[in-house]
């Protein structure tokens, strides 16, 4: 299906907002005028967040398992066709099991890396022949796990590995399209209400400057300024 262009408004697409910081999330966006798109496996979640939302066409939301690829892909173009504009990705789902490697089943591992990362592919080639004639970006969500593997979230750690991996792998042929390619590494817990670098409010306002930034990179929250740091932010 081809994109459909109504209107001077533009989308943002998110993908499992969080239970943490997802309504400061769409706030954010809303404030600056954005119309936004969820998808969330949970209509508790997207009930919440339509409270939220102001008229019917300013938050657009539709259930999916971002496991299930075909169910995934036929929302996000749902979603797309509604929007009109997307000039913005942002792909937060996660999936952790709390075990060691030796304790892992295989069974959560794959599934772990189907929501971590397969997940997050088929959203970029899906809603591709929509963010390249915008010019839009791409903002994975990723985990200080990819450098330090907790030893009790092997899944977790793995997934988020293999989600940068993925920035990687699709930064210069997107930039190429004219799509930049961001990830915003998350050190620590956030919590709704938080003060500080557990601050979901913060937490918000930092993803709203990373998408609206011209960089394709990587990102870290709290932001860091020693040496080795603004180097890790670079590859």
């Amino acid at each position: 299906m081809s994109p459909v262009h109504s209107g001077p408004a533009r989308g943002v697409i998110i993908v499992g907002p969080g239970q943490h910081f997802g309504i400061e999330l769409v706030r954010r966006f809303r404030s600056e005028g954005y119309r936004i798109g969820i998808i969330a496996r949970r209509e508790v979640s997207l009930a919440e967040i339509r409270m939220i939302g102001g008229s019917d066409d300013d938050v657009l939301t539709e259930s999916a398992d971002v496991s299930d690829a075909t169910a995934f892909s036929d929302a996000l173009v749902r979603l797309a066709v509604r929007l009109g504009t997307v000039d913005g990705l942002i792909y937060n789902p996660k999936v952790s099991f709390k075990a060691s490697a030796l304790g892992t089943r295989a069974a959560d591992l794959d599934h772990a890396m189907t929501v971590n990362v397969t997940g997050a592919m088929v959203a970029v080639q899906t809603l591709l022949p929509w963010l390249e004639p915008a010019g839009g970006s791409v903002v994975l969500t990723g985990g200080g796990y990819k450098d330090e593997p907790a030893p009790d979230k092997f899944a977790l750690s793995v997934g988020k590995a293999g989600l940068h991996a993925l920035y990687r792998a699709l930064n210069q042929p997107l930039q190429r399209r004219g799509v930049r390619m961001k990830t915003i590494v998350i050190d620590g817990a956030i919590r709704r209400g938080a003060e500080g670098a557990s601050s979901s409010a913060l937490l918000a306002d930092f993803y709203w400057s990373i998408f609206e930034g011209g960089a394709s990179k990587v990102h870290r929250f709290p932001r860091k300024t020693s040496v080795s740091d603004q180097m890790d932010m670079l590859f």
